[in-house]
Protein backbone atom coordinates (compact mmCIF):
# COMPACT_ATOMS: atom_id res chain seq x y z
CA UNK A 1 0.00 0.00 0.00
CA UNK A 2 1.38 3.31 -0.84
CA UNK A 3 0.80 6.10 2.28
CA UNK A 4 2.23 9.04 0.16
CA UNK A 5 5.73 9.04 1.31
CA UNK A 6 8.32 8.32 -1.57
CA UNK A 7 11.62 6.10 -0.30
CA UNK A 8 15.29 6.47 -1.78
CA UNK A 9 17.01 3.28 -1.67
CA UNK A 10 20.82 3.96 -1.53
CA UNK A 11 22.67 2.57 -4.45
CA UNK A 12 26.17 1.52 -3.63
CA UNK A 13 28.60 3.59 -5.92
CA UNK A 14 31.03 0.18 -6.12
CA UNK A 15 29.00 -2.50 -8.31
CA UNK A 16 30.75 -5.57 -7.58
CA UNK A 17 32.01 -7.78 -10.73
CA UNK A 18 31.45 -4.97 -13.39
CA UNK A 19 33.84 -2.45 -15.04
CA UNK A 20 33.01 0.99 -16.23
CA UNK A 21 34.49 3.41 -18.96
CA UNK A 22 33.94 6.64 -19.52
CA UNK A 23 33.59 7.41 -23.20
CA UNK A 24 32.70 11.00 -23.15
CA UNK A 25 33.73 13.78 -21.06
CA UNK A 26 32.46 17.24 -21.35
CA UNK A 27 31.60 20.89 -20.26
CA UNK A 28 28.17 21.82 -21.50
CA UNK A 29 27.10 25.51 -21.11
CA UNK A 30 23.53 27.06 -20.83
CA UNK A 31 22.70 30.38 -21.49
CA UNK A 32 20.15 31.58 -19.14
CA UNK A 33 18.49 35.27 -19.10
CA UNK A 34 19.56 36.28 -15.64
CA UNK A 35 22.49 34.03 -14.37
CA UNK A 36 24.21 33.96 -17.94
CA UNK A 37 26.39 30.64 -18.88
CA UNK A 38 25.77 28.06 -16.64
CA UNK A 39 28.40 25.21 -16.68
CA UNK A 40 27.84 21.41 -15.98
CA UNK A 41 30.00 18.44 -16.95
CA UNK A 42 28.04 15.76 -19.39
CA UNK A 43 29.92 12.21 -18.97
CA UNK A 44 28.28 9.23 -20.93
CA UNK A 45 29.55 5.85 -19.67
CA UNK A 46 29.42 2.07 -20.15
CA UNK A 47 29.54 -0.31 -17.52
CA UNK A 48 29.64 -3.90 -17.75
CA UNK A 49 30.82 -7.76 -16.31
CA UNK A 50 32.25 -8.60 -19.60
CA UNK A 51 29.87 -11.94 -19.11
CA UNK A 52 26.97 -10.00 -21.22
CA UNK A 53 25.93 -7.92 -19.45
CA UNK A 54 26.03 -4.47 -20.44
CA UNK A 55 24.73 -1.16 -19.68
CA UNK A 56 25.37 2.61 -20.78
CA UNK A 57 23.84 6.19 -19.42
CA UNK A 58 24.65 9.73 -19.89
CA UNK A 59 24.67 11.63 -16.44
CA UNK A 60 25.21 15.43 -16.01
CA UNK A 61 25.72 17.19 -12.78
CA UNK A 62 27.75 20.64 -11.78
CA UNK A 63 30.58 18.90 -10.56
CA UNK A 64 33.13 16.23 -12.81
CA UNK A 65 32.92 13.46 -10.20
CA UNK A 66 29.49 13.59 -9.83
CA UNK A 67 28.31 13.78 -13.18
CA UNK A 68 30.86 10.72 -13.36
CA UNK A 69 29.06 8.79 -10.17
CA UNK A 70 25.41 10.14 -11.84
CA UNK A 71 26.18 8.30 -15.34
CA UNK A 72 27.33 5.10 -13.50
CA UNK A 73 24.59 4.46 -11.49
CA UNK A 74 22.36 5.10 -14.17
CA UNK A 75 24.35 2.59 -16.50
CA UNK A 76 23.78 0.42 -13.86
CA UNK A 77 20.41 0.76 -13.72
CA UNK A 78 20.17 -0.17 -17.47
CA UNK A 79 21.35 -3.41 -18.01
CA UNK A 80 21.04 -5.26 -21.55
CA UNK A 81 22.30 -8.98 -21.63
CA UNK A 82 24.23 -9.66 -24.99
CA UNK A 83 24.12 -12.71 -26.48
CA UNK A 84 27.85 -13.63 -27.16
CA UNK A 85 29.89 -16.66 -28.88
CA UNK A 86 32.28 -18.57 -28.28
CA UNK A 87 32.85 -16.70 -24.68
CA UNK A 88 34.28 -13.54 -26.36
CA UNK A 89 32.33 -11.75 -28.68
CA UNK A 90 28.83 -10.69 -29.63
CA UNK A 91 27.01 -12.37 -32.02
CA UNK A 92 26.36 -10.54 -34.92
CA UNK A 93 25.49 -11.01 -38.87
CA UNK A 94 28.53 -9.13 -39.46
CA UNK A 95 30.88 -12.10 -37.78
CA UNK A 96 28.89 -14.12 -39.95
CA UNK A 97 29.59 -12.53 -43.11
CA UNK A 98 33.48 -12.09 -42.91
CA UNK A 99 34.03 -15.89 -41.67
Amino acid sequence: MFDGCLYFVNIPDTFEGFETKVLEYKMVTVMTGNLGRKRRMSVMSVTGNKAGLAGFAIGKAIDPKSAVRVSKNRAGQKLIFFERYNDHTGLSRFNYLMS
